[in-house]
């Protein structure tokens, strides 16, 4: 299964705003980000996930603070 397949796959989950190809892990692996809202999708992420039968090596949440994203927003460094 090629990674547009498995994107497109996990975009079609309930709960999920977008996935990102985040890579080429190198033998055979792949990297996904999977954005959601308030819900948690990793329980939905995991049944989708063996259900195309693959294996999911890591699975890590993380969270963007207000903080994070005023800087981003407010970063003057950054090209327009």
């Amino acid at each position: 299964m090629d990674a547009q397949a498995i994107r497109t796959s996990l975009s079609a989950m309930a709960g999920v705003s977008a996935v990102e190809v985040a890579g080429d892990e190198g033998a055979g692996t792949l990297g996904f980000t999977v954005r959601y809202g308030s819900d948690d999708v990793r329980r939905v992420l995991f049944d989708t996930v063996v259900k195309m039968d693959l294996v999911l090596l890591e699975l890590r949440r993380t969270q963007v603070s207000l903080e994070d994203t005023f800087r981003k927003l407010t970063d003057t460094r950054r090209a327009a």
